[in-house]
């Protein structure tokens, strides 16, 4: 059950729900800060009454212990900070008045973009979601086990290509590490702490990369998971998601302005609930009878990735056959998987025979490890087949043995689809006309825990 209580405003300043979440909740307003704070709905709306000056408050809400995510139990949210709550509801709670916010100053206008330089390389951009730099071409993680990887394309690009071996996140969350690489900026300048605030809201109006591309005469296509969707990328404020206000042309010419693309089959193939095609399992082996009826979401992104090369390539020809300069471009392929949930084709469980599989050497959290520090693993216990009592997230808890080796195999699994799925794509570069003009970027935003000091 979620507990709210509304900041009290007059009638001319009536207030709207800023943020939907699941089965319809209603989830006020934006989260910035994190505090370790004990705060009840007594507590939670006494702290709202009583906001830190040069704040505001719109409204607070809490979770009681009997609400069905597990991960949002007990957690008060305010305008700016989320805190950890245990008290029971109280029925004399009041909150008071603050000021209303000052509106967010409007955006400078976009310069007009430059003609692209001469000679100017074409750029293929991947993002993938939380890989860990488990493929063969980086070698064992220290502290971990696994077994031998199979990622033939990482592996062949790896060999001809500059490979980055010290690279840090700047955030462990993918919408913070996401705005930080898109903007070159670390988050306590771009402000994003969360999975909600958009840097253009919340810090300044700073250009991105796939942005900084189009403003010197690229142009420039987005599929898939590159920003963080929704609110954290521009919805409703800046038009849309996926930062469509400003890092896209959103199509191969300006007469073919088609929309920014995510894969039709993403809500149902992620879903937590019983009734998605995964059934609400965190990991999940896909039939060829399935996939066939029900195509994967990054398959049916690399897809769209093949599509668009070769429209360019089309639309390449044409040019040069006119005696016109093509224009190069810039284009950024999001993977959703290795992310939760690890649903893959059953081909690519058969890399990973169960007797293979181990646990990680370690599975108790660091001596003196700061509570801050800890993650109750709440997005997987929010699966149907981990919602179990033995999954408490407490610290220095461990998961059972069966259910650890089960999500470790098909988070290797979803490692080789993905592959697979580059690999298409670069399939589809080396036939066109740009092979030898394109310069290939492969990112993880972060890794993830896989039982490891007892976290996934």
């Amino acid at each position: 059950m979620l507990i709210l209580c509304a900041a009290l405003v007059s009638s001319s300043a009536a207030q709207t729900c800023s943020m939907k979440m699941q089965k319809g909740v209603c989830l006020y307003p934006k989260q910035q800060q994190y505090r370790n704070v004990t705060a009840g709905p007594a507590k939670c709306c006494e702290l709202c009454a009583n906001a830190a000056p040069g704040t505001y408050c719109e409204s607070w809400a809490t979770y009681d212990s009997q609400y069905q995510n597990k991960a949002l139990r007990g957690l008060c949210i305010l305008n700016s900070a989320p805190q950890k709550g245990t008290e029971k509801p109280s029925a004399s709670c009041t909150s008071a008045t603050n000021p209303a916010p000052t509106p967010a100053p409007p955006m400078a206008p976009t310069p007009a973009p430059k003609p692209a330089p001469k000679g100017s390389k074409n750029v293929l951009f991947f993002a993938v979601d939380d890989l860990r730099p488990e493929i063969t071409a980086f070698g064992p993680i220290p502290g971990t086990v696994q077994p031998t990887m199979h990622t033939p394309h990482f592996d062949a690009l790896a060999k001809r290509s500059l490979v980055l071996t010290k690279n840090y996140v700047q955030q462990a969350v993918c919408s913070p590490t996401r705005q930080s690489l898109l903007t070159g900026r670390r988050p306590d300048r771009t402000r994003v702490y969360d999975l909600y605030s958009n840097f253009r809201t919340v810090a300044a109006n700073y250009t991105t990369l796939p942005e900084h591309f189009l403003l010197n005469g690229y142009t420039t296509i987005g599929m898939g998971k590159i920003f963080h969707p929704g609110h954290a990328s521009g919805a409703p404020a800046y038009g849309g998601s996926d930062d469509i206000c400003c890092s896209w042309t959103n199509g191969t010419s300006e007469k073919d302005n088609a929309p920014y693309f995510q894969p039709p089959n993403l809500g149902q193939w992620s879903s937590s609930s019983a009734s998605g095609f995964n059934k609400g399992h965190a990991a999940y082996i896909v039939s060829l009878e399935e996939e066939h009826k029900n195509p994967l979401p990054d398959n049916q992104t690399a897809d769209h990735a093949v599509m668009t090369l070769e429209k360019l390539s089309e639309e390449h020809v044409a040019a040069t056959a006119a005696g016109t300069t093509p224009k190069p471009w810039f284009v950024a392929v999001g993977f959703h998987k290795p992310h939760l949930p690890f649903v893959a084709s059953a081909e690519f469980f058969d890399y990973y025979p169960t007797t293979e599989i181990a646990l990680p050497p370690v599975q108790q959290p660091p001596q003196g490890m700061p509570p801050v520090a800890w993650s109750s693993y709440g997005e997987l216990t929010n699966y149907a087949d981990q919602n179990k009592s033995e999954h408490s997230g407490a610290p220095g808890t461990v998961m059972p043995k069966d259910d650890v080796l089960s999500l470790r195999r098909a988070y290797y699994a979803s490692v080789t689809q993905t592959d697979a799925m580059l690999g298409k794509v670069l399939a589809a570069l080396a036939a066109s006309p740009f092979a030898d003009n394109t310069i290939i970027s492969i990112w993880g935003d972060h890794g993830w825990q896989l039982g490891e000091h007892g976290g996934q």
